[in-house]
């Protein structure tokens, strides 16, 4: 099970170190089928060192962390093949045309879908998420899933404080009733009770 993080700024750097603690802890605990020793992490940025905005002395100190997890670090290399948008671009399954073996979810991917393109948010990259999961547990029992179906629910953006747009088809608002709607559903969507408490009264 290899991951690639692409960028070791701070959301790089803390990617890779999650990813790597998944693989050497959670992975042994949980999945005991899988040999965490295979799970391997590979963080490419492009300048000589990883927090390249931070005081080298950081830098070489979050290496030697991430590198003590078991992240291979590897800097001053650059990714030559990518959108130009910065979003891979998959096929219905969701894997790179190049190799059917290399899943990409999120905002990094780029699908076409009813002639538009899947958007770049939370639904979207846990939609892709499930069916991913899904996917890999078909392939193990040699099995193939249908294509991957984007299910628009409808848009909704906060603005900013007691702000925000929704497009529910034919129901539209927007304001402040819009972004209550907009906090409702978010705190919904988190997970356990204990989150939505801190959340909602945060």
């Amino acid at each position: 099970m290899n991951f690639a993080v692409v960028g070791a700024g701070p959301t790089g750097v803390e990617l890779a170190g999650a990813l790597a603690e998944i693989g050497r802890f959670t992975v042994a605990r949980d999945f005991r089928t899988i040999d965490p020793t295979r799970v391997r992490v590979v963080l490419v940025e492009g300048a000589d060192r990883v927090l390249p905005s931070y005081p080298p002395v950081l830098s070489a100190k979050a290496q030697s962390q991430l590198e003590s997890l078991g992240v291979e670090v590897r800097t001053g290399e650059r990714v030559t093949e990518i959108d130009h948008a910065g979003r891979v671009r998959v096929s219905q399954n969701l894997t790179i045309p190049q190799d059917p073996c290399v899943f990409v979810v999120g905002d990094l991917m780029a699908l076409e879908y009813d002639d538009k393109t899947v958007p770049g948010v939370a639904p979207t990259a846990a939609q892709a998420g499930r069916y991913v999961g899904r996917a890999i547990t078909a392939r193990l029992a040699n099995r193939e899933l249908d294509p991957f179906r984007y299910r628009d629910k409808g848009p909704l953006a906060t603005i900013g404080r007691s702000a925000a747009v929704t497009d529910l088809g034919r129901l539209r608002f927007s304001g402040h009733f819009a972004w209550l709607f907009w906090w409702v559903i978010h705190i919904f969507l988190l997970i356990g009770f204990r989150s939505r408490f801190l959340v909602f009264f945060g």
